[in-house]
């Protein structure tokens, strides 16, 4: 028995991390019920509250959000908030913020915006995010600080707004990394990522594409789209490889590239303006051809990456 009071969690899950142990299914299930207690909970203060919107009184709806807001944090901070469970209550605290400005927002008819809102929370849990040090917390962060942006013009024939955007999922990702590399996650873990870069890559793809469709190659800000494009996929392959050695962001970044080739492609041959099913028939060899020689080369890749995991873990015999 790996686990039988000896330890906190904590330094349970550092240590099988460390030993290459996986945890015990009791072990996850305890995390996962806990969890999906909490997204019922949520759930149901949330159509409570909108079921019963209008019997409600307005203090009653804020006073009530507001007490639960308190009882929540309050609840994190007796079971401490390093705690699996601290860091659910304290998420559920973050989430019960949103949905007390969103009530706000309904009772003051204010004129705001939406992403001022957002705005507005994310400034409102900053605290509680870097407190707790968790990977679900900060995620909600990103996500509603990047729902403030959601009020610029994304049309893909401008590429500013969505290099904008495409900045600020990179800076998200590289203060990821960063926090991993230097510990300030407990424990560090890579499935944010995995949110992340396909975020980070169809952002950059978009205005790409409609460069490439639009052939709309005498401004300068369509050659930034072309090579923030490549950037972003080349960088994505050299650190998801050698650095980070993550298979589902290769082949993301190989997606990317498999797209961008086909969208030249399309455009070389002209399918769309042509009358006859040969280019089409063609591309679509090309693709096919494309795609298994892409899945070929990630199962080397996986290979490759399984070998050196294996080699990292094994002891040294001096």
């Amino acid at each position: 028995m790996f686990y039988a009071g000896h330890l906190d969690r904590t330094a349970l899950e550092r240590g099988l991390q460390r030993l290459g142990y996986q945890y015990r299914w009791g072990y996850w299930a305890d995390r996962l019920l806990l969890v999906i207690g909490a997204a019922f909970v949520l759930s149901g203060v949330l159509l409570f509250v909108a079921y019963n919107w209008v019997a409600l009184d307005k203090m009653v709806k804020l006073g009530g959000l507001s007490l639960l807001v308190v009882v929540a944090v309050v609840a994190a901070l007796l079971r401490g908030i390093d705690g699996f469970v601290g860091r659910v209550l304290l998420f559920a605290a973050c989430m019960l913020v949103g949905v007390f400005l969103a009530a706000f927002g309904q009772i003051y008819q204010t004129g705001a915006d939406a992403w001022e809102l957002f705005r507005a929370w994310a400034l409102l849990i900053a605290v509680w995010v870097v407190v707790s040090r968790s990977h679900a917390h900060w995620l909600l962060l990103v996500v509603s600080y990047l729902d403030c942006v959601h009020g610029l013009d994304l049309d893909p024939r401008h590429p500013g707004p969505w290099l904008a955007l495409a900045a600020l999922h990179g800076l998200a990702l590289v203060a990821l990394e960063v926090g991993n590399a230097r510990a300030y996650f407990e424990p560090p873990k890579a499935w944010p990522r995995w949110v992340l870069v396909p975020a980070l890559l169809f952002v950059v793809f978009m205005p790409m594409a409609s460069v490439v469709f639009r052939d709309a190659y005498d401004r300068l800000d369509s050659w930034i789209a072309l090579f923030a494009f490549g950037a972003a996929v080349a960088i994505s392959y050299v650190y998801a490889r050698y650095r980070a050695r993550d298979l589902f962001w290769l082949t993301c970044a190989g997606f990317a590239a498999l797209g961008a080739l086909t969208l030249v492609l399309l455009r070389s041959v002209d399918v769309f303006g042509s009358s006859s099913c040969g280019s089409l028939v063609f591309v679509g060899l090309v693709v096919v051809a494309m795609l298994t020689g892409l899945v070929q080369w990630l199962r080397r890749v996986h290979v490759e990456l399984e070998g050196a995991g294996r080699a990292t873990r094994e002891p040294d015999d001096v």
